[in-house]
């Protein structure tokens, strides 16, 4: 990392990959990454990352925004050299939730710190992404 770049350019970067990676921000999208930080508080780390692979998908924009989000985690973890796999790994939602399993008390902490911010910036971004649909018909 740069030393001129403040400590949090990483988690802003990586959530604005990670909310760039759909077609804008629909409410129901919003709505989930506000909520993001208190579930990721009151759930933990591995039982929050274990509800959002559940709800991954490619139908709706949120299950498409849950399987960026999964995604995303997983690379900027990878990026921090918290956890490995493989760069054209498929499915790295399954090789972090193994990592949590296994990893020991400073480096799971670390991460659940490290994804904690990331939620932060992920819900600042995502109300600034957000636009209300425009109203037709109206003057």
């Amino acid at each position: 990392m740069n030393e001129l770049q403040r400590i949090d350019q990483d988690k802003s970067r990586a959530a604005h990959n990670i909310l760039s990676q759909s077609h804008g921000v629909d409410a129901e999208t919003r709505s989930r990454m506000r909520q993001l930080p208190a579930r990721l508080r009151a759930s933990g780390l591995a039982a929050t990352y274990a509800f959002l692979r559940s709800k991954q998908g490619n139908e709706k924009a949120v299950e498409r925004a849950y399987r960026d989000l999964v995604i995303g985690i997983a690379h900027h973890l990878r990026d921090l050299g918290l956890v490995d796999f493989p760069e054209n790994q498929d499915d790295p939602g399954m090789i972090l939730q193994q990592r949590f399993a296994n990893a020991n008390t400073g480096t799971y902490a670390r991460m659940s710190a490290e994804v904690d911010e990331l939620a932060i910036w992920l819900s600042r971004l995502a109300d600034a992404l957000h636009k209300e649909p425009e109203l037709s018909g109206e003057s």
